[in-house]
């Protein structure tokens, strides 16, 4: 252990759970290897109907740093509810929110901790991993994405991208700026989380090239979702509450990204054949939106009729220029 973290201090793991009895003894048991022994883990389980209560119990029963939870029935259904109420439990100077199926190399959280041991770092990013199935089946999660200069205008871009097992931050910093989970998205929640994290002027992130988290990818996670309309749509949400919220900085350019992503969006969701999204994403964005002109308007709404009702109607949209 470096002596740069010989004080020890107490950091929270948090993971929100959903019917992964099958996966999450694997998750814990990667908790318990960590090299680095000062932690509480905090599962919140969002209403399970497996055996996650049953295989939760045992590890309770076992280490006493291990914390089960139900979430409040007062709270909306979902891993975020689940993320901000493990959070207001939670008591470590440092906050690592984990997967319920991804897996910790042992020395995560002590590679993180030495990345942080500046008292300036309020936030420390490190690599991860992919796997499926197998363990051994190991690919890289990134490339070379990290390298980039951190600003908000890069991540909105998605010229940075992390995984956030990956993360450990500060409990301090996100109180004091009041950052959490936006318990409406079900989908690029982390995304928009870390708009806000960026946003803070103060924020100083350091990356470590480390790789300390493994991603496991299959069938049954978010990962393969991507023809599930509700993800769609909350991608385009998120991006939303971004764009309108008046505390986050945007550049000219970061505004004019996102008018250009809310538009192909749009022209998604109509080709797609999705009512109920095409006339939301026109009412709540595209009509409200004065970069656009009255002509541009009528042209997207014309194609969004068109596409709704005969399947077609391209040539509408490429009246846009957008």
């Amino acid at each position: 252990m470096s002596k740069q973290i010989l004080e020890k201090p107490l950091v929270s793991i948090i993971i929100p759970t959903y019917n992964r009895a099958h996966l999450i003894s694997e998750t814990l048991d990667s908790v318990l290897a960590q090299t680095y022994r000062n932690w509480e883990c905090i599962i919140v389980d969002d209403g399970s109907t497996d055996d996650t209560d049953e295989v939760l119990s045992k590890y309770v029963a076992k280490d006493l740093r291990f914390h089960h939870y139900q979430r409040p029935k007062s709270r909306p259904k979902g891993a975020n509810a689940c993320r901000n109420y493990g959070f207001e439990l939670s008591k470590g100077e440092f906050v690592n929110w984990f997967d319920d199926d991804d897996l910790m190399l042992i020395n995560h959280l002590e590679f993180n901790l030495i990345n942080m041991s500046d008292n300036h770092i309020n936030c420390s990013i490190g690599q991860a991993l992919k796997f499926n199935s197998r363990e051994e089946n190991r690919f890289s999660a990134y490339t070379g994405v990290l390298k980039f200069e951190n600003t908000l205008s890069n991540f909105i871009r998605r010229n940075i991208v992390w995984y956030t097992p990956t993360v450990l931050l500060k409990k301090s910093f996100l109180e004091s700026n009041q950052i959490i989970f936006d318990e409406e998205l079900m989908a690029a929640q982390e995304w928009e989380f870390y708009c806000k994290v960026l946003n803070v002027q103060s924020v100083t992130v350091k990356i470590h090239d480390k790789n300390t988290v493994l991603i496991r990818e299959h069938t049954k996670s978010i990962t393969y979702s991507d023809l599930n309309k509700k993800r769609h749509w909350h991608y385009f949400l998120a991006r939303v509450k971004v764009y309108r919220n008046k505390q986050i900085r945007l550049k000219a350019n970061d505004k004019l990204f996102l008018e250009e992503y809310f538009i192909n969006s749009f022209k998604f969701f109509c080709r797609k054949g999705l009512i109920i999204e095409s006339i939301k994403s026109f009412m709540v964005i595209i009509n409200q939106n004065n970069s656009l002109s009255f002509f541009d308007k009528i042209f997207l709404f014309t194609g969004m009729v068109s596409y709704l009702v005969f399947n077609k109607g391209d040539k509408f949209f490429h009246c846009n220029s957008k």
